[in-house]
């Protein structure tokens, strides 16, 4: 990857075509006492891939972090192969509003002022489809959130109609990711009816937290 191209104080060392990673360079120094020799690891090139985990935190919003990149300015983010964010830390959260039952596919780039690396990607299974059905939807001044029969979403995830769940807590979550109301229950419950008429106009999540597991669907408001 180097070569010497001369001695003595200072010595130059040059990258042989375009090749990349981590190297240790070795001088020896002499004199009329003897010698000796010290070493310094360095990197080459495009920094190497950094390794990747990620999960969720809520059902639209994954939690990410990569070892840490030596000398790295950025770490680009991406989302089943689309580009989210660039951040300074090797750790972030990243939003996703996708489809349920399924796998989603998150990686990362680290960049130096030498170039950026090969992305680094894990797929993580996404939450699972709904066992429940908000209506109306769209809706003005209340929702009723209740259990899902063969026709919803149950059913797209190849669920038996026979399969049901109770609800624990629900949160109404805006566009930026901001919870703008919660309900809570101490014992579950089958079905609720929740007011809607002091959210403005427009598309909301509405994270469903049931005794079975925790599911999301999307909600617009009207007027």
């Amino acid at each position: 990857m180097a070569s010497v191209s001369a001695s003595g104080n200072p010595a130059i060392l040059t990258r042989n075509g375009s090749g990349s990673g981590t190297v240790t360079l070795t001088g020896t120094i002499s004199g009329s006492c003897g010698s000796s020799s010290i070493s310094k690891t360095i990197t080459v090139g495009a920094p190497a891939s950094s390794s990747l985990y990620a999960d969720w935190d809520t059902p639209i919003k994954i939690i990410a972090g990569a070892d840490e990149v030596v000398n790295a300015t950025a770490y680009k983010w991406y989302v089943d192969n689309v580009y989210i964010k660039s951040t300074s830390y090797y750790n972030t959260s990243l939003p996703y509003y996708g489809s349920c039952s399924t796998n989603v596919i998150v990686a990362v780039e680290a960049v130096t002022s030498c170039g950026t690396s090969s992305k680094t990607s894990t797929n993580i299974g996404t939450p699972p489809c709904s066992y429940f059905m908000i209506t109306p939807n769209p809706a003005q001044e209340s929702i009723s959130i209740m259990p899902d029969g063969k026709s919803g979403m149950a059913a797209k995830a190849g669920q038996p109609a026979t399969v049901r769940d109770n609800l624990r807590q629900v949160k109404i979550i805006d566009g930026n990711g901001a919870v703008v109301k919660t309900r809570q229950w101490a014992t579950p419950v089958r079905e609720a009816n929740i007011s809607v008429a002091e959210l403005a106009p427009g598309l909301y999540f509405v994270e469903i937290t049931g005794e079975r597991g925790w599911y999301t669907q999307k909600l617009v408001i009207t007027r």
